[in-house]
């Protein structure tokens, strides 16, 4: 199945048996008995090199799968002769990794010393797919999207705002929508980061863009440079809140709607979770709260 999964990556056979360090009549042979063994063509012989049927693309998105489950086996019992107990995979959206999990996190760990986790951050889409496929155990998501099969359980809500300078023409307005503020420069987040991406892609469908000024590592940057008038931004009122008391800057309703961000947990099936998966899935939705301007 490695050796598949190389030739499938590769799209080409002898660059697949080179990452296996086998010889290509061997990789072809190996191949074959594959392919009959499962009854069906996993490839199409092309002229330069070799193309997934749709047998193949299926089996290969199976074997992606195994592989992460055997990588991750070897890890977890690795950690155990280290004397963990074990770990945890949590995909989160930026709101929840900025603003809350750092201290809900710290405190679980600190009360469970040998368990490790492993938290990455992603878009809600890629989130529930990795917890849907099994790559993540947990995940933290907002959003309406398609979950088919997964639990959930409230985390927090918040709502995204705008932060703009105290003598923005914006300043003393209660609410504007989006669109409105596309006019003006931003101060953004990394163009990979998973608030980013849904800002751009609420942009296009409106037609317009983002037009960012720079690009900064967290919220209280963004505060900082909002604050200093180098643009308006976009943050989670949480992350905002204690700027806008302090009088640096300020901060105003987005009218449309998903900028209410309702945060859920999901995973597959609470019973199937480790003890210390249900534990932590507990302890988060314990917290829930609620965050807004008004």
């Amino acid at each position: 199945m490695k050796l598949f999964m190389h030739i499938a990556e590769a799209g080409n056979l002898t660059r697949g048996a080179e990452k296996m360090h086998i010889s290509v009549s061997a990789a072809s042979l190996r191949l074959k008995n594959l392919e009959e063994a499962l009854a069906v063509p996993l490839f199409e012989r092309l002229a330069k090199g070799v193309e997934l049927t749709a047998a193949g693309e299926n089996f290969l998105s199976h074997v992606r799968k195994i592989h992460s489950n055997l990588e991750r086996m070897h890890a977890d019992l690795n950690e155990f002769s280290l004397g963990v107990k074990g770990s945890l995979r949590i995909y989160a959206n930026t709101n929840s990794i900025n603003s809350y999990l750092p201290e809900s996190l710290s405190t679980f760990l600190a009360n469970n010393p040998s368990i490790n986790i492993d938290l990455q951050e992603h878009n809600s889409n890629t989130i529930a797919l990795a917890v849907m496929e099994g790559v993540a155990d947990i995940g933290i998501m907002a959003g309406n999207i398609p979950t088919m099969g997964l639990e959930f359980l409230p985390f927090r809500t918040d709502r995204l705002i705008l932060v703009v300078p105290k003598n923005s023409k914006f300043a003393d307005e209660l609410s504007i929508p989006f669109s409105t503020a596309l006019t003006h420069n931003f101060v953004c987040l990394d163009v990979d980061s998973a608030i980013q991406i849904f800002l751009q892609q609420m942009a296009t469908q409106m037609g317009q863009r983002l037009k960012v000024r720079i690009h900064v590592r967290s919220f209280d940057a963004i505060c900082r440079m909002v604050a200093a008038g180098v643009g308006i931004g976009v943050v989670p009122h949480s992350a905002a809140e204690e700027h806008i008391q302090a009088g640096k800057l300020s901060g105003i309703e987005l009218a449309d709607d998903w900028a209410m961000r309702e945060m859920k947990i999901c995973f597959l099936n609470f019973n199937k979770l480790s003890s210390y998966g249900q534990q932590l899935v507990q302890f988060l939705s314990s917290g829930y709260t609620t965050y807004g301007m008004k």
